[in-house]
């Protein structure tokens, strides 16, 4: 069972990176000001998704079930939208107080949130909102990625820093000692090896690191109220105040911006080939 779990984890991923190469289809999800909208990169064409009626600072898919997971900040759940032809919307964790990031073990079926409060933390549940576990208790944790390869939960601690733990929370060591706010922190694996990519909301500086804290690299600034960002290939995506931009990850390069709103822009995912 578990081999074909991980076969199937594969496809997905090996699917999602031929997507990627070809340029097909690429589409990015995004939230301003109560709204979940799509923006088609091939024709430019913006599609609102879904009423959300709150604040979302990050987003979550998975491509096997096309399931998006929305965690709304100030109104305290996490809503999980069916991204097809045919949308639905439901509230799958209906009370935890301030999520504000949100990830996806798509081989376990696990669905990982921060709680950014006082003896906040970290938790888990599967895809339907059953099972709620308690990982990590510990305060004002904004941000959380996932290395699935080795079995790593990446966090960020508002005043404290970047710190890593194993997916049942332990073994928890502060990884780089950050007093900045860092909003977005995220993972990638390319021919660098395994890299931590993060922003400051403050000032938008976009940074990234090997995993053990060496090797730190500012690769530009993309402007003030930057809340997240997004990996796809060679192309960091991210938001920065009412804009979406896209760079590549290498320092010095030039950023584009590929979207303006009128409102501010609080969260993107990258979604490759046809979601839908």
């Amino acid at each position: 069972m578990m081999q074909k779990k991980l076969v199937a984890w594969m496809l997905v991923m090996l699917s999602s990176l031929q997507s990627s190469v070809l340029g097909q289809d690429m589409k990015i999800l995004f939230s301003t000001n109560g709204y979940v909208k799509e923006l088609d990169l091939d024709t430019g064409n913006v599609t609102i998704l879904a009423n959300v009626s709150g604040y979302v600072y990050s987003m979550a898919y998975d491509y096997t079930h096309r399931f998006l997971f929305l965690p709304r900040y100030h109104l305290g759940d996490i809503l999980r939208l069916h991204y097809s032809l045919e949308q639905s919307m439901e509230t799958i964790v209906p009370s935890v107080s301030n999520p504000a990031d949100v990830a996806i073990d798509s081989l376990y079926e696990h669905l990982y949130w921060t709680e950014r409060i006082h003896g906040g933390g970290i938790g888990r549940c599967n895809y339907d909102g059953s099972n709620i576990t308690v990982i990590i208790k510990e305060d004002y944790i904004w941000s959380v990625t996932l290395d699935l390869e080795n079995s790593w939960i990446y966090y960020n601690r508002i005043g404290i820093g970047i710190k890593r733990a194993s997916l049942n929370g332990s073994d928890r060591e502060i990884i780089q000692l950050k007093k900045h706010q860092i909003v977005a922190v995220t993972f990638d694996s390319d021919e660098q090896g395994h890299r931590l990519y993060y922003m400051n909301f403050d000032t938008g500086e976009i940074m990234s690191s090997a995993t053990d804290s060496s090797n730190v690299t500012i690769i530009t600034r993309a402007g003030s109220q930057a809340y997240d960002i997004e990996i796809n290939g060679d192309d960091i995506y991210c938001t920065a105040d009412f804009r979406i931009i896209r760079l590549q990850k290498h320092p010095g390069t030039k950023s584009q911006t590929i979207h303006t709103e009128t409102t501010q822009i609080t969260s993107l995912f990258v979604c490759l080939g046809n979601g839908k």
